[in-house]
């Protein structure tokens, strides 16, 4: 019996030192985004759209100040054509249409993170790439042409889309202690679209940007 408590003696002393020294962290996180696109053309004006990405984080701290992260996040953004003016051949102004455009991508980040300090408030940077999943696009229209009825039009059509996107990521941030095992972190960043959106490049190719501030809480196991 003594042998039997002595060993569970030790087992719940090594499970408490192990989770100390845990290099684990697991968090939640939320950013609200400017979404625009940049293309081959600039043949029509681009507007600004806003957007947003959650999702949950899981970060190994490999040393005193390097981190790798991962996770699963939902992301959206998109971009507006912005008013579109259509003439005819004598430069005659035939009407106007502008169109809407929303992508929302599963995307899981590979990142990596390195602390200007170890402990206590610290500055960071990182960056890494995102693949991920296009899981649904909306596209809007809407038009005006004298002597015809205003028109709208909406599609969820992905037939022309690349099923998937990959993304290059570069960020910056503070990370704010919160009690002794929790953090709060405030993160300026970017994505840009490494793979273009449609599979058609013939013509014109976009690519997708996003910038915003990501707020995120994380607790070490």
């Amino acid at each position: 019996m003594k042998k039997i408590i002595a060993l569970l003696s030790l087992t719940i002393s090594g499970l408490s030192f192990c989770q100390d020294d845990s290099k684990l962290s697991l968090g939640i996180q939320y950013a609200p985004e400017i979404a625009y696109r940049t293309s081959s053309s600039n043949f029509h004006d681009q507007e600004i759209l806003y957007g947003f990405s959650s999702g949950v984080t899981i970060q190994f701290q490999a040393t005193d100040r390097l981190t790798f992260q991962t996770g699963a996040s939902y992301a959206e953004g998109g971009y507006s054509s912005g008013p579109m003016i259509f003439m005819d051949n004598f430069g005659n102004t035939l009407g106007e249409a502008e169109m809407l455009f929303r992508s929302r991508h599963i995307q899981v980040p590979l990142n990596v993170m390195f602390h200007f300090k170890n402990s206590g408030p610290h500055f960071y940077a990182g960056a890494g790439i995102i693949p991920g999943y296009v899981a649904d696009v909306e596209y809007k229209t809407r038009g005006n042409f004298p002597g015809e009825e205003n028109f709208y039009t909406e599609s969820h059509s992905k037939e022309n889309i690349n099923p998937f996107s990959l993304n290059a990521t570069g960020f910056a941030g503070l990370s704010l202690p919160v009690g002794e095992r929790s953090s709060f972190c405030i993160e300026p960043g970017f994505r840009y679209g490494l793979i273009g959106v449609t599979k058609t490049t013939q013509f014109i190719e976009y690519h997708l940007w996003n910038a915003g501030i990501n707020f995120r809480y994380e607790i070490k196991l």
